[in-house]
């Protein structure tokens, strides 16, 4: 629970970025690693990744995320999937193309498998 908040121009990122929801299992073993509970669990829910930048750089293997966790096997639903969402600041406008962002990695907004 909690939120941050970094102001910047630009974000160059090499590395993940997740807001992921937890998985059943994630919390839910015992010490010996036995279930704890038969009630089925559900996945959590994703979060949100909100960024104010103005450009965007993701390296080859970069991942943002904000993907709900898995449901358990005795009828616990999956999270729903989180949100993930660009507010771009001072777009130039004009005749000449200016990219604002450039992905090589993966954007994920879906179910954890």
């Amino acid at each position: 629970m909690g939120s941050l908040e970094h102001l910047m121009l630009s974000l160059t990122l090499n590395g993940s970025l997740r807001a992921d929801g937890e998985s059943f299992g994630d919390d839910t073993r015992g010490k010996d690693g036995g279930i704890t509970s038969s009630i089925g669990p559900g996945g959590g829910s994703g979060g949100t990744v909100l960024l104010f930048v103005q450009t965007l750089v993701l390296g080859d293997s970069s991942i943002i995320s904000a993907a709900g966790g898995q449901g358990g096997p005795s009828g616990g639903g999956g999270g729903g999937g989180g949100r993930v969402h660009f507010h771009w600041s001072n777009i130039p406008a004009g005749d000449e193309y200016v990219p604002l962002a450039s992905v090589k990695g993966s954007i994920i907004t879906g179910l954890v498998l």
